[in-house]
């Protein structure tokens, strides 16, 4: 969301607003620079970034957490193709152990780079609320305290993690359905006007940064330009030259002050005094 930018009228309300659209286009800038690099050509990282957006757009998430969470998933081994899937299913497990989506991403993405699921990764999604240890039990036939050393062991593999979180937030799971659900909730539906809001401003912003561009290439070639004449260094030594003129002019005046003071005090008091007087009389 726009947070604290104002549509009041006036210049302060007008100014955030022209510096959030410009920020929010610029950050999306380096997004596209970023996966069309990840991505080998801008036609793939437009149309990827369009299906996230789009994704973000029918859930409670935010657009930018999700573009954040579809890159980890691509660096970790995930299609473009199984992002949509694999998003929706990491949503419902997030939404419903109440974590952000970016943190059960993480979780899973150190477990897919990995190969396997180890202690920390188990910990980390049951500190969370998630009942990854009774879910492998289940499917396992085994204890906990088995399952432990078999992670300790590095004896549980990516695929099997993948597996029960599929009967935790995939069809048929506790959590399936639950982004959906959420999303037409107040909140999710202030979140996904926020999303929209933002949409905008980033559109807006678009359309302004080219012309924004190339008046800041030609500002930087001016100080250049200036730097090389050395017309730049004489404007710095003037300024310098004022600002230093200025502390001297008020260390001599504090000094008189200082030197001064008491016969300042006494003809205060004088005025004081005859003001008093006029006002009497």
């Amino acid at each position: 969301a726009l947070t604290g930018v104002g549509f009041a009228g006036g210049g302060l309300s007008v100014g955030l607003l022209g510096k959030s659209m410009i920020t929010l286009a610029a950050n999306m800038e380096k997004t596209k620079v970023a996966f069309e690099v990840m991505l080998g050509s801008a036609d793939k990282a437009n149309a990827v970034l369009g299906q996230l957006v789009r994704f973000a757009d029918i859930t409670p998430f935010d657009t930018a957490e999700i573009i954040q969470a579809g890159r980890a998933l691509m660096a970790c081994g995930v299609s473009t193709d199984d992002l949509n899937s694999r998003l929706t299913l990491l949503g419902n497990i997030a939404a419903g152990s109440n974590m952000q989506i970016g943190d059960m991403v993480a979780i899973y993405a150190k477990m897919a780079n990995k190969g396997k699921v180890q202690t920390e990764e188990l910990n980390q999604m049951a500190e969370r609320g998630i009942p990854i240890y009774k879910l492998l039990c289940d499917m396992l036939k085994v204890n906990q305290e088995e399952l432990s050393s078999m992670a300790e062991k590095g004896q549980l593999s990516f695929a099997l993690s993948q597996e029960a979180l599929e009967k935790l937030g995939g069809k048929g799971g506790q959590y399936f359905g639950l982004i959906e659900k959420q999303s037409k909730t107040l909140d999710g539906l202030w979140s996904t006007l926020q999303g929209n809001i933002r949409l905008l401003a980033t559109s807006l912003g678009e359309l302004v940064i080219p012309e924004l561009s190339k008046n800041l290439e030609d500002v930087i070639a001016k100080l250049d330009e200036m730097k090389k004449s050395g017309e730049l260094d004489q404007i710095m030594r003037k300024t310098a030259d004022a600002i230093t003129n200025v502390l001297r002019t008020l260390k001599e005046i504090a000094v008189f002050l200082a030197e001064h003071k008491d016969q300042l005090l006494e003809t205060a008091g004088v005025i004081a005094c005859w003001y008093a007087w006029g006002k009497l009389n």
